[in-house]
């Protein structure tokens, strides 16, 4: 079970597209202030808190929403990936003193995940640089065609896109498969 860190402050939207997309590729259990949902076949473990004590755990992917509020000590936890929007400079200042991996999401050539189209019910997410997985693997770059049962913001099928792959899923098994 691969964990995710959904952290900030509560975006219960931007949870929902992001569990959207992981479900594509497996089970999901969610954990939030309010509620804990469980599935029998969970392959993702998605927490949605502004911020965990401790996390016992060989490593996650900590997605930071593009708005999320950072405190002074805050710190991604070992051995995770954060994931981010590269229009926050400073999540991105933060993420740089810090050293350790991340993977940004937009709309530029400098983003390692982005999209090239979005239409009512498909769009297409591009990896544009080989990115590395929790286990080591590389994946190289490659366009990822999604289709889409409802809306979606673009940085929710970006970051859940990010995940998958950090994750070692196969995106595009799944989420050709059935509508997200």
């Amino acid at each position: 079970m691969t964990a995710i860190w959904l952290c900030g402050w509560q975006n219960p939207a931007l949870g929902r597209e992001i569990s959207r997309v992981l479900s594509a590729c497996g089970g999901v259990c969610r954990c939030t202030d309010k509620e804990i949902a469980l599935d029998p076949a969970c392959r993702f473990l998605l927490v949605q808190k502004e911020k965990a004590a401790r996390w016992k755990t060989d490593g996650g992917v900590c997605i930071l929403p593009p708005a999320a509020p950072l405190f002074s000590n805050w710190q991604v936890p070992p051995g995770f990936v954060a994931v981010t929007s590269s229009e926050a400079p400073a999540v991105l200042r933060m993420l740089e003193r810090q050293g350790g991996p991340a993977v940004t999401c937009g709309m530029s050539a400098s983003d390692t995940v982005t999209l090239s189209s979005i239409y009512e019910n498909r769009a297409v997410v591009t990896l544009q640089r080989t990115l590395t997985t929790l286990t080591g693997r590389p994946v190289e770059p490659g366009d990822f065609p999604v289709r889409l049962a409802s809306p979606i913001s673009p940085y929710g099928l970006m970051a859940g896109l990010a995940a998958l792959l950090l994750a070692d899923a196969d995106p595009a098994a799944g989420l050709m498969g059935g509508a997200l």
